[in-house]
């Protein structure tokens, strides 16, 4: 198995009185929700109602890779959080806004076809943060989310990123390019 990770980043930026708010993990105000916004009930923390999107057949394919990927997100901050669970720390709250900065930096990546970190993240997340940091990944789909997140756990800056005390929230997002390489990239953030 071929895989890569690119050494964690991480930021420390401006304590603001008015920091802003992240958005309520998947939480959302309008009759429907984007699948990712959904995953927050996994957390406890949506308010969010499900419903479809209209289907056709040439999107069946492409709703089904979401999904997927979605699931694979989920399932990554899950265990990110049990890991954080199983060295005395509190669990991140799942930011939807931070897991479309992390979604569009893997789809990037995947079309790239190269391993770096997101230079702009850090203008990317909700804005307010004290602390932000990154962790990204290239392995292959057949990875489960928990062969990833060991890979994050077996390096050192990748480990101390997830396990940071002074971070609470976390996005995740997971893109299988057309090869079948699979990239995922982890960002946090304290709000």
């Amino acid at each position: 198995m071929i895989s890569a990770i690119v050494a964690g980043a991480a930021l420390a930026g401006p304590t603001t009185a008015a920091a802003q708010e992240s958005s309520e993990a998947f939480g959302s105000s309008s009759s429907s929700c984007s699948f990712i916004e959904q995953i927050g009930s996994l957390f406890g923390s949506s308010d969010c109602e499900a419903s479809p999107r209209p289907s056709t057949p040439d999107r069946a394919a492409d709703q089904t890779a979401d999904r997927a990927a979605d699931q694979m997100a989920a399932d990554i901050a899950r265990l990110t959080n049990e890991h954080r669970k199983r060295n005395g720390l509190p669990p991140l709250k799942f930011n939807a806004d931070m897991s479309e900065v992390a979604q569009s930096w893997s789809g990037r990546l995947a079309k790239a076809g190269t391993l770096s970190h997101n230079p702009a993240y850090s203008k990317e997340i909700p804005q307010g943060w004290r602390v932000a940091s990154e962790n990204v990944l290239q392995n292959w789909k057949q990875a489960s989310a928990d062969q990833l997140v060991k890979q994050w756990i077996n390096s050192p800056g990748h480990n101390a990123n997830m396990l940071n005390p002074d971070i609470t929230d976390i996005g995740v997002g997971y893109y299988v390019g057309p090869d079948g390489r699979a990239w995922a990239t982890q960002n946090f953030a304290r709000y």
